[in-house]
C-alpha cells in the first residue's frame, strides 16, 4: 500500500536535482503531441508502480542547463501540445519543474498547456508547502493521486487507477476544489459498462479492453523477465550455467530493465537517502542507451506514462 506524505517530505531536502529521461514528440502522456520530463526520486513507492526505478532520487542525470534548453526549443516546434511532467514525484523535485515551467510560461506564455502527474491529491498540494502550490498554480491538468493496484482499470484514459483523478487545475484552484477535467470525463468504447467519475454506469459489459502503452511495455517486461527465467532453468535442467550457450559457449546478455535488480519494497527510498540505484555522476545506465521500447505510464504515473528511456536524441 502507498505511504501518506510525512513531515520530511519537502523537496529541497530530498531531491538531488535528477530526471531519468526526457521525451520529446510522444502523444501518450496527455492530449496532443507533448514533451515529456520524468524526474526522478518518489516517497509514496505505490505496489504495482511501473517505473520502480525512478524512485530513486540519483536515477539517471542531472537536470542542466543544456537539457533545458533542448525540451524548450523542442516545445517551440508548432505542433506540440504542450509539456508533461512525470517521475518520480514532480512535487517532491519542484526546483527542477519550477524552473522548467517558468521559462516556457516566459517565452511561449499560454500557447503550451502543462500537465502533471502526482501521488498527491489535489487537496493535498493545496495545502502543501509554498513550492508545491507555486508549481501547482502553473499547471493546467493534474492526474491526482496514489495509484491504487486493488483499483487497477485498463481502460481508464491518462490514469491508471480509478481513484485518481484528471483534473483542470485553474478550475479547481477558482471553485476551490476539486474540479474534473474533460479529458478524464471520455470513456472510450472498451470501457462500456463501466462507471464514470460520478458514479453513473456507462453502459453494456466491455468486450476486449485495449491496454494503455505503458500497461503494453509492463507487461512485455515481465514476459521477458518470465522467458529469460525459463530460459535459465532450461540449461540448469542440462547442467549448463545461465548465460551460456550450450557448448560453454557465452551466449548473449540481455540488458535492460528486465535485467536490473528490483528494490524490495521494504528498500524504498526514505527522505534524505543518499544512496544511488541508478546510474552514477550523470551518466546513463548501459540498458537507457539501447533503443528505447514502445511509449508508454502511476503512472506511471498511474495512466499511461512510459518508464526511464534514452536521454539521446
Amino acid at each position: 500500500m502507498a505511504r501518506d506524505p510525512g513531515p520530511g517530505w519537502v523537496s529541497d531536502k530530498v531531491s538531488h536535482g535528477y530526471v531519468a529521461d526526457y521525451k520529446p514528440f510522444v502523444m501518450v502522456d496527455g492530449e496532443g503531441v507533448r514533451c515529456s520530463l520524468y524526474v526522478s526520486g518518489c516517497l509514496f513507492a505505490c505496489e504495482g508502480c511501473f517505473n520502480e526505478a525512478a524512485w530513486s532520487f540519483r536515477y539517471g542525470r542531472p537536470y542542466d542547463a543544456a537539457l533545458e534548453d533542448r525540451v524548450l526549443a523542442d516545445l517551440a516546434h508548432p505542433a506540440v501540445q504542450g509539456l508533461s511532467l512525470l517521475g518520480g514525484e514532480p512535487f517532491l523535485n519542484t526546483e527542477v519543474c519550477l524552473r522548467l515551467v517558468r521559462r516556457l510560461r516566459a517565452e511561449l506564455g499560454a500557447t503550451r498547456d502543462v500537465w502533471a502527474w502526482t501521488g498527491y491529491t489535489f487537496e493535498e498540494l493545496a495545502a502543501g508547502h509554498d513550492d508545491q502550490r507555486a508549481l501547482l498554480a502553473e499547471v493546467d491538468v493534474l492526474v491526482d493521486g496514489r495509484f491504487e493496484l486493488a483499483q487497477r482499470d485498463l481502460t481508464l484514459a491518462f490514469r491508471g487507477s480509478r481513484n485518481q483523478r484528471v483534473l483542470d487545475v485553474r478550475a479547481s484552484l477558482a471553485a476551490g476544489g476539486a474540479t474534473w477535467h474533460a479529458a478524464g470525463l471520455r470513456v472510450p468504447p472498451s470501457a462500456a459498462g463501466l462507471t464514470q467519475p460520478d458514479g453513473a454506469a456507462v453502459g453494456a459489459p466491455p468486450g476486449p479492453q485495449r491496454r494503455s502503452a505503458h500497461e503494453r511495455e509492463h507487461a512485455g517486461r515481465r514476459d521477458r523477465e518470465a522467458q529469460r527465467e525459463r530460459h535459465d532453468d532450461e540449461h540448469d535442467v542440462h547442467g549448463e550455467e545461465p548465460g551460456r550457450a550450450p557448448g560453454g559457449v557465452a551466449g548473449p546478455r540481455v540488458l535492460g530493465h528486465a535485467a536490473q535488480e528490483r528494490r524490495p519494497h521494504d528498500e524504498v527510498p526514505q527522505p534524505g537517502d543518499d544512496e544511488q540505484d541508478g546510474p552514477g555522476d550523470g551518466e546513463l545506465h548501459a540498458s537507457m542507451l539501447a533503443h528505447p521500447p514502445a511509449p508508454g505510464r502511476c503512472r506511471p504515473s498511474s495512466t499511461d506514462a512510459g518508464s526511464p528511456r534514452s536521454l539521446t536524441a
